[in-house]
């Protein structure tokens, strides 16, 4: 009985040191699970920081290109209006160069409204010249069908004679 008393008793101390080692290692686990997603969402954050400020950069890259772009051309005109050098030989600078393209797509656009204006006028004139001419070649099929030996598709046999009417 003693025996028992005492494999009980160390049955027990065993249990509780199980049960706090078992508490401790539960709190750690929980912990450890917390800090791990602190640390996530704070890499999440930090990689959504990053890829913002990559397009930023990106994107300033970009204007910066385009504005020394720009800015060498305005250099260039700035040459080419002085005088130093010639943008073209029929053109001093890139302002003489568009003037130029400008006055010429004008003068397209007169001539093309011109021409649309007289397409317009003569339209009906000729759509009824249209007409009369596809009467004038029905009758005159016509008037051949009725007199002919023999008809076919294409040709028409008339008076020994035989005419394409096509």
């Amino acid at each position: 009985v003693n025996d028992l008393k005492q494999a009980r008793r160390q049955f027990q101390e065993l249990v509780e040191r199980h049960n706090n080692k078992k508490s401790r290692y539960d709190k750690l686990a929980n912990k450890l699970v917390n800090d791990n997603n602190k640390m996530e969402s704070e890499c999440s954050r930090l990689e959504a920081l990053w890829l913002e400020k990559e397009r930023n950069y990106h994107m300033l890259l970009a204007l910066d290109e385009m504005v020394s772009s720009k800015l060498d051309t305005v250099t260039m005109e700035d040459t080419w209006r002085s005088g130093e050098e010639s943008f073209l030989p029929d053109f001093a600078c890139l302002k003489d160069f568009y003037e130029s393209k400008i006055t010429q797509q004008q003068g397209l656009s007169i001539e093309l409204r011109k021409q649309r204006s007289s397409l317009s006028e003569t339209e009906a004139s000729s759509s009824y010249q249209k007409v009369m001419f596809s009467n004038l070649k029905e009758l005159l099929h016509l008037k051949l069908k009725s007199g002919c030996e023999a008809v076919s598709d294409d040709v028409v046999v008339f008076d020994d004679m035989s005419y394409n009417t096509q």
